[in-house]
């Protein structure tokens, strides 16, 4: 063990981790001990210097804190993809947008959505 004696817990925790990024983007994990509960589920642990939280509940999890977390839609909207555009037409990349079930995908930046005549 590189960093000395590993982590013991008592039979009535057990071992979750605490997720942390270096300065590569890779990802680390410091153990602890956390009590048992009934449904066996680790919190998410982030640390909060290198890394933050994205998802709800059981979707919880830890990315960079460098980086964006991921477009979530709830249950009554869909996922859009929107290509955005600079001022002079020229594509500039896209993104995942939410809109309402039932309702057309909006448009990106700088553009407009054509109809059919």
């Amino acid at each position: 063990y590189p960093d000395g004696c590993p982590l013991i817990c008592k039979e009535s925790e057990m071992y979750c981790s605490e997720v942390s990024f270096d300065a590569q983007g890779l990802m680390h994990w410091e153990d602890f001990c956390h009590p048992w509960n009934a449904n066996w589920h680790c919190p998410v642990v982030c640390d909060s210097a290198t890394a933050k939280k994205c998802g709800s509940g059981f979707d919880e999890y830890c990315i960079a804190a460098t980086d964006d977390c991921p477009v979530e839609c709830t249950s009554n909207q869909h996922m859009c993809w929107v290509d955005n555009y600079d001022e002079q037409g020229w594509w500039v990349g896209g993104e995942d947008k939410c809109a309402q079930q039932g309702k057309a995908c909006p448009c990106g930046e700088n553009a407009q959505k054509c109809t059919d005549s």
